[in-house]
């Protein structure tokens, strides 16, 4: 799953295209949400029941964390059909807007703890207007199941810097280059 979030999450940057939007965390977060929807639903990546929901609030006495991850994507639980909390948990994600090395290691840091408390598979860092990943540069647990991405605006085309852990047990960046698209 880990690979195919990844793609969906590349597929969905170029979507965000309203410059407006790149200005605050809230408004990329709102649209990147509406394009992800769109992207996963193409790709087919997710089972259909799944709910996207922003700033959902945890609670601790349910949840064991006292968070609002920013966007998770999870099927919404309910005792009938599943046996607990961390069941149903496909992503989580942060965002910032130009978060540098202390402030992208605290996001990390919290997905790195939504995925062991809640048993998600994936956490997604998305790090508005920057150029620098910091994932190899933070100790976590649960690496493996972490994607970053810092995405920057660069003469009307979008610039890409892709993180994450490979299964060889060492970090990856790719550098992408890609153009707006519109969503369809």
């Amino acid at each position: 799953m880990k690979d195919h979030i990844g793609h969906a999450v590349l597929r969905t940057l170029p979507r965000v295209t309203d410059r407006r939007l790149w200005d605050t965390e809230r408004g990329f977060v709102g649209q990147f949400n509406v394009e992800f929807q769109a992207v996963v639903g193409q790709l087919g990546v997710l089972p259909a029941d799944t709910v996207t929901e922003q700033e959902y609030q945890k609670r601790f006495r349910e949840h064991g964390i006292r968070s609002r991850p920013d966007l998770i994507v999870h099927i919404p639980y309910d005792p009938d059909i599943v046996s607990s909390r961390r069941e149903g948990n496909f992503v989580v994600f942060e965002f910032k807007n130009r978060a540098y090395r202390k402030k992208a290691h605290e996001d990390l840091k919290k997905l790195n703890k939504y995925v062991e408390a809640l048993n998600y598979d994936v956490g997604v860092f998305v790090n508005i207007n920057a150029s620098q990943c910091y994932l190899g540069t933070c100790e976590l647990d649960h690496v493996q199941h972490i994607h970053e991405f810092a995405v920057a605006r660069s003469d009307g085309d979008l610039v890409i810097g892709h993180a994450y852990w490979t299964s060889e047990g060492g970090p990856t960046i790719d550098r992408i280059n890609a153009a707006f698209e519109k969503p369809s």
